[in-house]
C-alpha cells in the first residue's frame, strides 16, 4: 500500500466540509447515487432497536440517511475530527445521536457493546486497515454487523485505473459545478486513498477471518458494500 499524509487527509476534508464542497462534489462524484448507496448499506445493519455506530461520520451526511431507519435506536457517530463533529451537529440534529472523537484503531467503546456499524467511504482513510478490523470485531455484540461502503483497489489493474481517471476528470467537474475550485488540491489525498486501499478480494479475506457471515455487494466499478456478519469467537 502506497503511504499517506493521514494529519493532511484528515485537515483536507475539514476544510471541505467547512466550504460546504464535500458532499455536493460527493453527490456530482456518484451521479446521485451516494444516499441511495449509503440507505441500502445502513438497512443490512439496523435490525431493531439498539445501539449502533458510523465510524468516521464526517459531518454527519450519513447520519441524516441512517436516521430514517433509526426508529428507537441510539447513534453514534465517531470521527477523529472534533471539528468535524462540530459540523455534524449543525447538520444534523437529533437526540438519537450522539458523538464521539475516535478512530477506526482506538474506538471508544467497551467489548460486545455495539448491535451494528456503518463506515461510510471512510474505511480507506483509516491508518491501519487491519487493526481497524480488530476494533471492529471487538465492540460488536456476537450477532453484530458491519457494512463498509467504499472504493476498493481493484484487482484488476487496467480497471483500477479507469477508475482514478473517472475520480481524475471528474472531480475538477464536481467542484466548478458546485462552485468550489478554490479546493482543487484537496482531492489530490482522496486519489493517493485509491492506491492505498485494499482489494476487494483482500478485504473479503481479511473480514472472513473476522466474522462468520461475509458477502461483497458490487455498486459500481471500484465501488461496493462490505457486509458482515457474527463475529468469531463469540458464539
Amino acid at each position: 500500500m502506497t503511504e499517506i499524509d493521514w494529519h493532511g487527509l484528515v485537515s483536507d476534508i475539514e476544510l471541505l466540509a467547512t466550504a460546504g464542497c464535500y458532499e455536493k462534489v460527493n453527490q456530482v462524484l456518484s451521479l446521485g447515487l451516494v444516499n441511495s448507496l449509503r440507505r441500502e448499506a445502513a438497512r443490512l445493519v439496523l435490525k431493531g432497536e439498539g445501539v449502533y455506530a458510523d465510524l468516521g461520520a464526517g459531518p454527519g451526511t450519513s447520519a441524516k440517511v441512517i436516521k430514517e431507519d433509526l426508529e428507537g435506536s441510539t447513534l453514534i457517530l465517531v470521527d477523529p475530527s472534533i471539528p468535524m463533529l462540530s459540523i455534524s451537529l449543525e447538520n444534523v440534529r437529533d437526540p438519537r445521536i450522539l458523538r464521539f472523537g475516535g478512530r477506526f484503531e482506538q474506538l471508544p467503546f467497551k467489548d460486545n457493546s455495539i448491535d451494528g456499524i456503518t463506515a461510510m467511504f471512510s474505511y480507506r482513510d483509516a491508518v491501519d486497515y487491519y487493526a481497524a478490523l480488530d476494533e471492529i470485531a471487538r465492540v460488536l455484540k456476537p450477532d453484530g454487523r458491519l457494512a463498509i461502503l467504499d472504493f476498493y483497489r481493484h484487482t484488476n489493474r487496467l480497471i483500477h485505473s479507469l477508475v482514478k481517471l473517472y475520480v481524475f476528470v471528474m472531480v475538477p467537474v464536481a467542484l466548478l459545478a458546485t462552485l468550489c475550485p478554490k479546493h482543487l488540491s484537496t482531492y489530490k489525498s482522496f486519489l493517493a486513498s485509491l492506491d492505498r486501499m485494499l482489494t476487494d478480494k483482500d478485504l473479503v479475506e481479511e473480514l472472513e477471518k473476522r466474522f462468520e457471515t461475509v458477502k461483497m455487494l458490487g455498486k459500481a466499478p471500484g465501488v461496493a458494500i462490505f457486509y458482515a456478519a457474527n463475529p468469531r469467537g463469540k458464539g
